[in-house]
């Protein structure tokens, strides 16, 4: 966005959302690989290209800046949206699960929030984000605020995902599967404390 003035907006304005949907896409497909799923690919070039193809027809054919800002937040909420539903098929009772899953709710409302707003209210100003404005400035807070947090919280997804791979490995056969002298003690531990009571 900052090339604007030294590379025509035709080219700069499209560059500059290509990355910003490409880092986010890419987010989306860590997050499908990291559940070992199929990476979606599909999903990340139809929304990057139909990006795309929104920009440059609300830049160059039928200049509206409305359009183009509800595109690509309804655009980039598939995204989001897409994680959501991953972590929610993937969830553990755990805090972690719990956490990313809210984030990622929250990011995606902020998101969708802004093309809504963009496509109702009747001042562009209001959802430029190059302009100062109390729901710009609240979109942008929340939006760099959740992109933090957001790694913060995978992070503890992908702790918590390794702990639970070496509390496997610390306990079975690498072999057979089968418990070790540390997994059977443990298990019998708990067996015979369960008899005792």
């Amino acid at each position: 966005f900052l090339m604007r003035g030294t590379l025509p907006d035709a080219l700069a304005l499209p560059g500059a959302n290509a990355c910003l949907m490409g880092g986010i896409g890419l987010s989306m497909v860590g997050t499908r690989r990291f559940f070992g799923e199929p990476p979606g690919w599909g999903i990340f070039f139809a929304a990057g290209l139909a990006e795309l193809a929104a920009i440059l027809w609300w830049l160059l054919v039928e200049p509206n800046f409305p359009h183009r800002a509800a595109a690509f937040s309804f655009l980039v909420s598939i995204f989001y949206i897409d994680q959501l539903r991953l972590v929610w098929r993937h969830r553990t009772p755990h805090f972690t699960s719990w956490f990313f899953g809210a984030l990622l709710a929250a990011q995606a409302l902020n998101t969708m929030s802004r093309g809504v707003a963009a496509l109702f209210m009747a001042d562009q100003d209001v959802t430029n984000l190059m302009r100062s404005s109390a729901l710009a400035n609240a979109y942008l807070a929340l939006a760099n605020f959740m992109a933090l947090l957001m790694t913060v919280a995978f992070l503890m997804l992908a702790t918590r995902k390794l702990q639970k791979i070496l509390e496997q490995r610390s306990t079975h056969d690498p072999l057979t599967n089968v418990l070790n002298r540390r997994g059977f003690l443990q298990s019998f531990n708990r067996v015979r404390a369960r008899q005792q009571r």
